[in-house]
């Protein structure tokens, strides 16, 4: 789901199936978590009163039922009333079937931004990065995909490729950024997408994923002999170090903050 602002009420869903070959009625519960797994809320079952904007909570209960046919698999809405905290924020979905002990269902993770929206990226500031659209594939597609997510704005499969679902995220992205909505990634929108936060992971000898497979392919572009395989190993590792000392950093071999703005120039 897209980012939401602190102090701004929104609405989760999450897909329940009942398992049974008999009816049953579902009760659906979500508990609103931090990335510590601090409890701060409760989902609830209606807007009482009011909009998922705009919601009265009044006698509205944090659970919902549902009456659901055998085998039967239904999309239940929730909603949230305003949000004090920021960063990442899960929803704890459960769900009691047919009246037997609530068992975990799936968890939402929700990008809480500070009122006013992400910060801006620092004027005069373009990152060297190449423009990726529909159709394009690689390093730099599953890099997007990952940063996007990292957002709140759900891709689709982080599988390197730029398709429909792809493209409709990075217009969510933009809109949500005030930003030219064109579906394409280029200067402005990978401004916005890089800044903090959300973080970059401090990467290091074992990580593994999308980005990895970035730091591995700005590295080769940089003349070093790595290929971009998503492994950090140790040739990235000792790639990275003289990336590091080439540009006047600390030769760790981890990729730390610094590091992360020095891959983007």
């Amino acid at each position: 789901m897209a980012n939401i602002i602190a102090g701004q009420a929104f609405d989760a869903s999450v897909s329940v199936k009942n398992p049974n070959s008999v009816k049953a009625t579902v009760r659906l519960e979500g508990e609103i978590l931090t990335s510590a797994g601090q409890s701060i809320g409760w989902m609830y079952n209606k807007p009482v009163g009011g909009t998922p904007s705009q919601p009265s909570i009044g006698d509205a209960v944090r659970y919902v039922t549902a009456d659901f046919g055998p085998g039967q698999t239904k999309v239940l809405t929730m909603y949230s009333p305003p949000i004090g905290a920021t960063g990442y924020l899960n929803v704890h979905w459960t769900a009691s079937i047919g009246g037997k002990k609530s068992e975990k269902v799936d968890t939402n993770k929700v990008y809480v931004e500070p009122q006013g929206g992400t910060t801006p990226p620092p004027q005069g500031w373009t990152p060297n990065l190449p423009m990726v659209y529909t159709g394009c594939a690689g390093p730099y597609v599953e890099f997007l995909q990952q940063r996007l997510h990292d957002f709140g704005f759900d891709p689709g499969p982080v599988d390197g490729i730029f398709g429909p679902l792809t493209e409709d995220a990075v217009r969510r992205f933009q809109t949500a950024k005030k930003i030219a909505v064109d579906g394409i990634v280029g200067p402005e929108t990978w401004s916005y997408l890089l800044v903090t936060p959300p973080e970059f992971p401090n990467l290091q000898m074992g990580d593994q994923g999308p980005y990895v497979s970035f730091v591995q392919q700005r590295l080769s572009e940089a003349g070093f002999s790595v290929n971009p395989d998503g492994i950090f190993g140790n040739m990235t590792r000792d790639a990275l170090m003289e990336f590091q000392n080439m540009r006047g950093l600390s030769a760790t071999g981890v990729v730390d903050q610094v590091t992360w703005q020095a891959l983007f120039r």
